[in-house]
């Protein structure tokens, strides 16, 4: 295994995720059905995730994980220059940095680590000579490292980051893991996951090419199926979910200042089902479930919806019901369960009731298609259930774009 297998989620602070517990920390992902899980192990010349008094929580976990049939793997923030003005005279950091990460690799390999990823962005593209010092980097690490699988996770666009040393980077790694951070419409997270694939796919050298999507923005949880979806139909090897520091929250932990829940976001993410053989036994959901995600063309849809039905999708995960009125013409009619609603003030109750339901945010557009002015949306509610709800609606667009006729129709 030289890439991340399946789906996998990102840890930055142990302690941050489920009480710092690592037993908690396995079982929970074991139930999710990851893959994989990369636990963060170092940061320039410094270890993470290790305590001041020398207790090594990484090793700990990671040796945890191993032992339950999940592939640990460990990521390391390059800096490539001294990262605070007290090393500011260390010219050769990025040998130094590189060094330590060697030596931190190598000691968690025998805790059961199956590769490194390297993340290195803005500091190394501002930095002088960052070619040449990308190049010693990573020399190094593969000089150190021969059999460990390495990768690297940088940005999503490579064409909009040209100082950044690509080249130098990824000539002797052996995968790609950007990141694929969106603002969300309906569908953008797989039109952007299907654009940094093809990006990458023309640069050379030509590697495997995984990806990350966020939940650290707090996406809706249907966006987080959409990227899970694309990336397994795009036939990728894995793609994984920054980061279980807020993916894993629910609410009441004594760290958690915000009170952020983002259960209903872990819920899908743990039912959206891409197997791997080597892991242990998990919970599945039922196939039924996954061949709607199979059949559907989540980066298409995107493209084929105009801003009128990207916007009424969006504002009908977020519950935004001012947003989702404006989108009517003032005639239009509603149909659905064989009820037609005529006029703004009918349709107005219909999404009011509707908004009530606690899993709209879950909603996740599967595919497209148009004809003329009439849109068809394909979708899922609440994925992360064996009871997941699946139908259509239907769409019929005047000049101006406004919706004159929506029907529903449920599979």
């Amino acid at each position: 295994m030289n890439v991340p297998q399946g789906k996998g989620v990102w840890i930055q602070r142990i302690a941050a995720c489920e009480g710092g517990d690592p037993t908690a920390i396995v079982a929970r992902a074991v139930a999710a059905g990851l893959g994989h899980v990369i636990v963060r192990i170092g940061e320039g010349s410094a270890p993470a995730n290790q305590r001041a008094d020398g207790a090594d929580l990484a090793a700990e976990l990671i040796e945890r994980l191993t032992e339950a049939g999940l592939s640990a793997w460990g990521w390391h923030h390059l800096f490539g220059d001294p990262p605070n003005a007290r090393q500011a005279h260390e010219h050769d950091y990025h040998l130094r940095e590189a060094e330590y990460a060697v030596a931190r690799a190598q000691a968690l390999r025998a805790h059961g680590m199956v590769g490194l990823i390297l993340e290195a962005r803005v500091e190394y593209e501002r930095s002088d000579g960052a070619a040449h010092k990308a190049e010693l980097t990573m020399r190094r690490l593969r000089d150190g490292l021969p059999h460990l699988p390495l990768g690297v996770s940088s940005w999503k666009s490579p064409l909009e980051h040209p100082n950044f040393p690509w080249y130098e980077f990824r000539r002797l790694a052996d995968f790609d893991l950007p990141h694929i951070f969106w603002v969300g419409q309906p569908a953008e997270a797989a039109r952007q996951l299907a654009t940094s694939q093809n990006a990458y796919a023309a640069l050379a050298p030509r590697r495997a090419f995984c990806a990350v999507g966020s939940a650290l923005w707090q996406p809706q949880p249907g966006e987080l199926v959409e990227f899970l979806a694309q990336a397994r139909n795009s036939k990728l090897p894995g793609a994984s979910i920054w980061r279980w520091d807020e993916l894993g929250l629910r609410g009441n932990e004594p760290y958690n200042g915000q009170r952020l829940d983002l259960r209903q976001h872990w819920d899908v993410v743990a039912g959206f089902d891409w197997p791997v053989a080597t892991r242990a036994d998990k919970r599945r959901v039922g196939p039924a479930i996954q061949r709607v995600f199979m059949e559907a063309d989540l980066a298409q849809a995107n493209a084929q919806m105009p801003p009128t039905l990207r916007r009424f999708f969006g504002a009908l995960r977020r519950g935004q019901l001012p947003d989702l009125i404006g989108l009517y013409a003032s005639d239009a009619a509603q149909l659905s369960a064989h009820q037609t609603r005529y006029g703004l003030e009918a349709i107005a109750e219909f999404l009011k009731e509707l908004l009530w339901r606690p899993d709209l945010n879950t909603l996740a557009v599967l595919d497209a298609a148009a004809a003329g002015e009439i849109y068809v949306v394909r979708w899922v509610l609440a994925p992360g259930r064996n009871s997941a709800l699946t139908g259509s609606d239907t769409f019929h667009l005047n000049r101006r774009g406004e919706i004159v006729f929506h029907s529903t129709a449920l599979a």
